[in-house]
């Protein structure tokens, strides 16, 4: 039964948030929202056999055929943070980001990948949300939220840490590399958006899926990784945090006289 649901499951985005790259003030503290994960969505079966998917409020109705999702090899965590990490980021915008626009998000790229801070906050937050999208391989999201700045504690601190993948889509292209503006990949990433509610077979997983049926070992390594993970981790938390409070440059930090 839940085989059925996974791929309409999976086929939700997360939704992301975002906020001013400047000093907060007193009335302005905005609390990130979390992403709606992929197994917040209702999947309901029908009578007739049919599926309807429901989210915030949209339903879709589908058939047994248009919820099979092919199998394919997911982009890892660990490829995504190890090709974040292959060359020097450059910022490229700063703005909203699909999915909530409460706080505004930074995007970065290098030779092989975009990387989104999602929070991109002079004042960190309590959350910490990252997008790695390869046109080649896909799109990788890791979440975490703790009662406490994640770049300040421990994984063990972490209440909520995941992560999904999702593959390309062939009809709808990641922006050039090279050539691509803050606009260009936002633009891209609603339409994807979009698409992905009313898509369940487009293959997408998450830790926070029971199965994965069209990747188990995508599922397996990136339920490590969260339980886990590498010090890739901790380096794109400090990259991040680091740029988002030096107008997206990186500033080494001086050693303590």
């Amino acid at each position: 039964m839940w085989a059925g649901a996974s791929s309409v499951v999976a086929a939700l985005t997360l939704l992301a948030c975002n906020e001013p790259l400047a000093p907060p003030g007193a009335k302005d503290k905005p609390k990130p929202v979390a992403p709606v994960a992929a197994s917040d969505a209702a999947v309901t079966e029908m009578a007739d056999g049919a599926i309807m998917m429901v989210d915030a409020g949209r339903a879709v109705a589908m058939t047994d055929a248009a919820v099979e999702a092919p199998s394919v090899t997911l982009y890892t965590v660990v490829d995504a943070l190890a090709d974040a990490k292959s060359s020097p980021l450059k910022r490229i915008g700063i703005g909203a980001w699909p999915g909530n626009f409460s706080i505004k998000g930074c995007i970065y790229r290098n030779d092989r990948v975009f990387v989104v801070d999602v929070y991109c906050t002079y004042k960190e937050q309590t959350a910490f949300s990252v997008v790695v999208i390869s046109p080649d391989k896909g799109e990788v999201r890791l979440y975490a939220e703790a009662n406490d700045p994640i770049s300040t504690i421990d994984r063990s601190d972490y209440f909520s840490f995941y992560a999904e993948s999702y593959p390309v889509l062939s009809t709808m292209p990641a922006p050039t590399l090279k050539d691509a503006t803050f606009d260009d990949v936002t633009t891209w990433q609603q339409k994807l958006y979009d698409s992905r509610i009313l898509l369940p077979a487009m293959s997408a997983c998450s830790t926070q899926m029971r199965t994965c049926d069209q990747d188990e070992g995508w599922q397996d390594a990136a339920t490590e990784f969260v339980a886990e993970p590498t010090d890739d981790w901790k380096w794109v938390v400090d990259q991040l945090r680091n740029r988002a409070q030096h107008s997206g440059k990186y500033v080494e930090k001086k050693a303590p006289k």
